[in-house]
């Protein structure tokens, strides 16, 4: 153990004692959005969590390190490469099926667009207008054809297999998301939570804003909960936001307000 680590080890018991938090800066910004979904997994039991959009898997590390959730992730990630990253990250001895595959509104084969910065892939073209905002990272690469689930033709299945009775979905396809959600058809209504990211500056052809999704989402039996900005580096402009909805039958239990 090096001097730091000894010395933090040895403050941090100290601190707490006092009411003192030691936060390591690089947990900042997602710190609100980490402390939300941990209260949120208690209070309702959380036990699956879909992770659609997983890229290299940022998201179930997040939910690992950050929020300090245990129970089992189902990963969803259409490009090939990025996949192969994905299926490479270690479960840490958690439960943690990786699947390489899209979610969208129909069964089928579709065409997914590949970026310089992989975070950026998407079925969905961005707008030639907006790619100077990211500095080169979002620039196209090429196209993959990749294969496209419905979520309500897996959740079955996959309910079977793990046993799971309390799902959360995230949701994050780079402007895709309303169309991931509309496969979950009437299996919508089986998660406790929604958690999805909503554009304030759609920045896909096709894509929707975030006032289109909120209704949406709200329309199908959930109410908004917290929203999250998740475009720092674009300081001040608001490009996205992650929005997380309750669904409206567990309201009643959610803990008495104090």
């Amino acid at each position: 153990m090096n001097p730091q680590a000894r010395l933090l080890e040895w403050l941090e018991p100290l601190l707490t004692r006092i009411g003192v938090e030691l936060i390591p800066r690089w947990r900042m910004p997602r710190l609100p959005q980490a402390r939300y979904l941990r209260r949120l997994f208690d209070t309702y039991g959380i036990d699956c969590v879909f992770d659609v959009g997983a890229n290299e898997g940022q998201y179930a590390r997040f939910l690992r390190h950050e929020v300090g959730y245990r129970g089992l992730i189902v990963s969803f990630e259409p490009a090939p490469e990025v996949f192969a990253i994905l299926a490479a990250q270690p479960a840490e001895g958690l439960a943690w099926e990786r699947l390489a595959l899209g979610l969208g509104e129909r069964e089928t084969e579709a065409l997914f667009n590949l970026s310089r910065n992989s975070e950026f892939g998407s079925f969905l073209k961005l707008r030639p207008e907006e790619l100077a905002s990211f500095q080169g990272g979002a620039d196209p690469v090429g196209q993959v054809k990749v294969p496209v689930r419905r979520l309500d033709g897996l959740f079955d299945d996959l309910q079977r297999k793990h046993g799971f009775r309390r799902p959360y979905l995230k949701v994050d396809t780079q402007g895709y998301d309303r169309l991931v959600l509309e496969g979950a058809g009437e299996q919508l209504g089986a998660f406790v939570a929604i958690q999805s990211e909503a554009s304030v500056v759609p920045i896909y052809e096709g894509g929707i804003d975030h006032f289109q999704l909120i209704e949406w989402v709200r329309s199908k039996g959930f109410e908004c909960s917290a929203f999250h900005p998740n475009n720092e580096g674009h300081f001040p402009r608001l490009i996205e936001f992650d929005c997380h909805f309750i669904n409206r039958a567990h309201l009643r239990d959610a803990p008495p307000a104090r």
